[in-house]
């Protein structure tokens, strides 16, 4: 800061003394002196303003501070220095009015050739490096440490979480042996029910049969009436010639009358003897409707029966197929469905599917999100995570524009809409999860310019 014109600064550390009068000026002096005999020293410093005074990087004086109207800041100290090199820096400062300092020691030195110097600072240099690369190891040793013992922690917790798996994939072959045994059960089953069904189509033929049967019986009956009808007829048409053309013989004509009579009489009971079959044929068939429609009700009773087992049985299939499909593994990865957003905040077309690790850093800066969309874009992002045990975790979501992030449909993260919203946030949660599988939903929306977006799960 400022000028130095008047400063003299020796290594050979002289009475040095020296004035301005400018105001607001300052300098950082900083020599290397050697002792050769150990002996104490004194170090006197008067100035206005400020001062600090450093021995081998320790502050001896400190008056950092404005000097009294009409006086000066001064400091001594008294010191034991050790035989050998020592590094002395000496700091001032004038804010206003008069500026001077003066700067006293005792101390018995001898002047240094420049490469000594050099080579002193070059090892003080390697000595302060060589300590930054013991601490950096040390550090690194930590890191490798913590990492051992997080991979020895992962590969028990993928142990004991494969052996889940496999327990419930026994259980699974099991229960699919299971529902095997009985598909071949219920396959038995509808093969009886076919062999039924066939066994009523047969005697639903017979009654079929029984009843052309009985169409025919009656036909026969209507043309044997017929024919008696004509032979009547013809009858009557004899007994009419006779009486009109053999009127002398009709006390022969009489005496035949109880004849045709007789004859009348046994057609008459043959007639008769006809319809008392035809009415036993059809109480026989009614008998057989009836023996059949109780045979088809209780067929039919047997195969809602049968549509209700495959109606149970296909319950059970889709809840086996359920519990199959939330056994499935954990996915270590974001399943990402892109939108155009119609509104801020409201999503409109699907534009495809992307996948994310489960943590991520994504700085899309004024570049493309995706298919060449920069602008009013956005997605929605499905993921499934398995925890080991009952703990509190750790999720943090940061990003410009809006997002929102859903832990088993329940929104946990909220920096959605516009105004505010569409500046960069940032927002954690430590959430309460138990022991096995949850979901995970990030929304996320970009309106305009800038886009960047991360989330970290531990």
């Amino acid at each position: 800061m400022g000028r130095r014109d008047n400063l003299r600064c020796s290594r050979f550390l002289p009475v040095s003394f020296a004035t301005w009068r400018d105001d607001r000026v300052g300098f950082r002096a900083e020599t290397v002196f050697f002792v050769e005999k150990s002996h104490t020293a004194v170090f006197y410093v008067w100035a206005d303003d400020g001062f600090r005074l450093y021995l081998d990087g320790k502050l001896l004086l400190d008056e950092w501070r404005l000097a009294p109207k009409s006086s000066l800041n001064s400091g001594e100290k008294t010191v034991e220095l050790r035989a050998g090199l020592h590094r002395m820096v000496l700091e001032y400062f004038d804010w206003t009015g008069n500026a001077e300092i003066t700067f006293r020691p005792t101390a018995k030195v001898l002047g240094l050739d420049e490469a000594v110097l050099k080579l002193w600072n070059q090892n003080i240099a390697l000595e302060e490096k060589f300590k930054l690369v013991d601490a950096y190891v040390a550090e690194v040793r930590k890191l490798i440490a913590a990492l051992e013992n997080k991979v020895e922690n992962l590969k028990s917790q993928w142990q004991n979480r494969y052996d889940e798996i496999r327990e419930k994939i026994s259980t699974l072959q099991e229960e699919f042996s299971e529902l095997k045994r009985e598909q071949d059960l219920f396959a038995q089953d509808l093969k009886d029910v076919q062999e039924n069904i066939t066994e009523i189509e047969e005697k639903m033929q017979l009654l079929t049969n029984a009843f052309g049967l009985f169409d025919q019986l009656q036909r026969a009956q209507e043309e044997a009436i017929e024919r008696l009808q004509e032979k009547i007829s013809s009858l009557q048409s004899q007994v009419s010639q006779l009486t009109v053309g053999y009127s002398q013989n009709i006390e022969a004509f009489v005496m035949l009358i109880p004849t045709l009579r007789q004859s009348v009489g046994g057609i008459a009971e043959k007639v008769e003897k006809l319809e008392v079959e035809t009415t036993i044929m059809r109480e026989g068939l009614k008998a057989l409707e009836e023996k059949y429609e109780a045979e088809f009700e209780v067929l039919s009773r047997q195969v809602n029966a049968l549509n209700e087992s495959l109606s149970e049985l296909k319950t059970s299939v889709l809840s086996i197929a359920k519990e199959v499909k939330e056994l499935r593994a954990p996915t270590s990865s974001w399943e990402v469905h892109w939108y155009k957003m119609s509104a801020p905040g409201v999503f409109g077309e699907e534009l495809g599917i992307d996948s994310f690790p489960l943590n991520f850093f994504f700085d899309w800066s004024y570049g493309c999100l995706f298919k060449q969309e920069f602008d009013h874009v956005g997605f929605k992002a499905y993921a499934i995570i398995y925890l080991p045990v009952d703990s509190y975790y750790f999720f943090r979501v940061a990003g410009n524009n809006c997002f929102a992030l859903y832990i088993d449909g329940k929104k946990v993260l909220d920096h959605w809409g516009m105004g505010e919203a569409l500046r960069c946030g940032e927002q954690s949660i430590q959430h309460f999860l138990t022991a096995g599988f949850h979901t995970l939903e990030l929304h996320y929306y970009e309106w305009e310019n800038e886009a960047w977006l991360s989330f970290y799960f531990r």
